[in-house]
């Protein structure tokens, strides 16, 4: 059960990023294999790295093919999504980034700490696994990455990857319990720091007016 739910939450970090990728490919106006490119440099790029730097075999992206299917689907979906609803999701591949990155920051710690990384190590490969995708993403279509301008990027995958290392090797509790608590800090800090943006704070305005809309004429009636 354990194994499936942590499957479950690896898959759906691997398709938050996928679709962050796809989505900034379709907004850049990259046509189909452009889109399901980024989508999938994206999801492969920091476990790639991870398991490169730490010689862990077989590296995990070649153990199954769900990774790649994964952003082949996102970048298909993403291709077809109506092209002037893309132009205003800067919010959408904010909030799919934080998932990934949450996720990702998770797994590419406690894959560091089961090959015996020491702390150092296991809290760099965790921010290594949840940046690196984003960094590459990023670079390809001509924007400066998250992590180089004080957007509490990099910041918060640490300390998500210290308070899994905490609860996981000094207090000897459950993976599952430590993989989720650092998920969980990881993507509130994210999007704290996302709705404290006044760029983004208008996209949510943006989002919920239709609702205050439909509340307005309710109260009309």
């Amino acid at each position: 059960m354990v194994v499936l739910f942590l499957d479950i939450l690896d898959m759906a970090g691997s398709l938050a990023f996928a679709l962050s990728g796809a989505l900034a490919g379709k907004k850049k106006k990259m046509d189909g294999f452009g889109i399901i490119f980024l989508a999938s440099v994206t999801t492969f790029g920091g476990g790639l790295t991870r398991d490169l730097l730490l010689h862990s075999k077989p590296v995990a992206i070649f153990e199954s093919p769900r990774y790649l299917i994964i952003a082949i689907v996102a970048g298909l979906v993403v291709r077809y999504f109506d092209h002037q609803k893309v132009e205003k999701q800067s919010l959408m591949i904010a909030l799919f980034d934080a998932s990934g990155l949450a996720v990702f920051t998770a797994f590419g710690t406690m894959r560091a700490i089961e090959v015996g990384a020491p702390m150092h190590g296991a809290l760099l490969m965790g921010m290594i696994t949840g940046c690196v995708g984003g960094i590459i993403r990023d670079i390809l279509r001509d924007e400066p990455p998250l992590i180089l301008y004080g957007d509490f990027y990099a910041r918060a995958s640490l300390l998500g990857s210290l308070l899994l290392y905490f609860l996981y090797v000094y207090l000897a509790l459950p993976s599952v319990v430590a993989i989720v608590s650092c998920v969980i800090l990881v993507f509130v800090l994210r999007l704290y720091v996302i709705l404290k943006n006044p760029h983004y704070q208008e996209r949510v305005r943006q989002h919920l007016r239709p609702f205050r809309i439909k509340k307005d004429r309710r109260k009309d009636r």
